[in-house]
């Protein structure tokens, strides 16, 4: 990897996953805490990115007035980590509302997707071709450790605070570890090389001649509609990106809701609350250890198919489950073959989009799959309102989930050979920003 050291990177990833195991995956556990209900708390996951995902379809054009991976991605980082320390406050002060809550998390999501299109593309030069699979294998273990870290560091925080009766305020001590976390991190990718562009090449991609002026609304607007471009020429990730829309819809219709069913139907206090999270993530990390080799035995394809079948009917036994130790196991199960899922799909992204376009399909990928979130999140919530929010409400959208899910998963089986990821063209940076007219 032309870094300083490869070991950097690890170090990174596992501290940008302590700030999500920290932070991120308390958000709708602080809803709660803010009183917001059931309902309100499961779109506290998925209204957010939506706006987040809104947000980040400008990134192609103002990266286009200021195209510097490096510098992009510290910026965004930054900002983040920023928003964190928001959230701390409003924490602390309790006087923000929902509509403060849910505008600092979509800002927050708005960072995530921005600078993850550009870590991508960014890392596509960085990481060599025959070094990918071993490198987002481990890289994907590190993130796992560090998420089981920031949750547990969260949860035992919580758990020591909980009997003194502080309300949202608790979620201050979180909200700073991931804070914390991810200044770390911003501070570790700074070690890792720039890009070198070549200035001709991003200004013949520029929309229009003269000054720059990235809060140009209408080239704006011009720039989009061409990227757009992007997105229906390459049928492959069309494909793709078309099943992940509908496998998002039906996996949100019950997954936004699990944390307010394990902390208020279920009541789970914040160590077994801590103890489920953790489960899924160390099923990941045993999936992520048996990855490679089978990517390389099978294909990326249907390993992706695989961890998607696996995890589908499994919502369905929420219906079964009353104590901690069967939600562990469950949640252990899911993650095993979600682990499965997303190196098998982060593979297809990161190898099969060529690079020269590959900031603009993650865009809206990005936006597609929030979309999707949102939409399953509305759909579950409608009907978990339907039936005032009791136990019936949500078996019903965890056993529909599960229908949903495996309906998709197996109209999109792969072929008989499994398939296995095309190396994306080793594209010059400078290509990134050509843009295609729409046919």
């Amino acid at each position: 990897m032309r870094t300083k050291s490869p070991k950097i990177s690890y170090i990174e990833a596992y501290f940008s996953s302590l700030m999500i195991g920290a932070g991120e995956s308390f958000f709708a556990a602080y809803a709660i805490s803010k009183g917001m209900g059931e309902v309100v708390a499961g779109l506290v996951v998925g209204l957010p990115m939506m706006m987040g995902a809104a947000l980040q379809t400008a990134t192609p054009f103002l990266f286009s007035r200021w195209p510097r991976p490096k510098r992009w991605v510290l910026l965004v980082c930054s900002l983040q980590s920023l928003i964190l320390f928001a959230l701390m406050i409003t924490a602390m002060t309790n006087k923000a509302g929902p509509i403060t809550i849910f505008a600092l998390i979509g800002c927050y999501w708005a960072c995530s997707y921005s600078g993850g299109a550009v870590w991508n593309y960014w890392m596509g030069f960085l990481v060599p071709n025959e070094e990918r699979p071993g490198f987002f294998a481990f890289r994907g273990q590190i993130t796992q450790y560090g998420t089981i870290m920031g949750l547990l560091l969260a949860g035992v925080l919580l758990h020591n605070v909980e009997s003194r009766n502080v309300g949202p305020a608790a979620y201050a001590l979180p909200f700073l570890v991931a804070f914390l976390a991810r200044c770390l991190s911003v501070y570790l990718l700074g070690a890792h090389k720039a890009i070198e562009y070549q200035e001709q090449l991003v200004q013949n991609a520029a929309i229009g001649e003269g000054r720059r002026n990235p809060f140009d609304v209408m080239r704006g607007l011009t720039f989009l509609k061409k990227t757009w471009g992007v997105f229906k020429d390459n049928a492959q990730a069309r494909r793709d990106l078309t099943f992940m829309f509908l496998f998002n819809c039906a996996i949100y219709i019950s997954s936004s809701f699990v944390t307010p069913f394990l902390l208020v139907k279920l009541k789970f206090d914040y160590l077994s609350f801590m103890a489920t999270q953790m489960a899924l993530f160390f099923g990941k990390i045993f999936a992520l250890l048996m990855a490679r080799k089978w990517i390389e035995k099978f294909g990326v394809r249907r390993i992706l198919f695989i961890g998607a079948l696996g995890m589908s009917p499994l919502p369905a036994l929420w219906f079964f489950v009353s104590r901690t130790l069967e939600s562990v196991l469950l949640q252990g199960i899911s993650g095993f073959f979600w682990g499965l899922f997303e190196v098998a799909w982060g593979l297809v992204m990161f190898s099969e989009l060529p690079n020269k376009d590959k900031i603009q399909l993650l865009i809206w990928n990005n936006f597609f799959q929030t979309t999707a979130i949102l939409i399953g999140t509305v759909i579950g919530g409608q009907l978990l309102s339907s039936y005032d929010e009791t136990a019936a409400g949500y078996y019903l959208i965890f056993v529909l989930g599960a229908m949903l899910r495996t309906l998709f998963v197996l109209a999109n089986r792969p072929n008989k050979t499994g398939g296995t990821p095309k190396p994306a063209p080793e594209d010059e940076p400078g290509s990134l920003i050509t843009v295609r007219t729409p046919r």
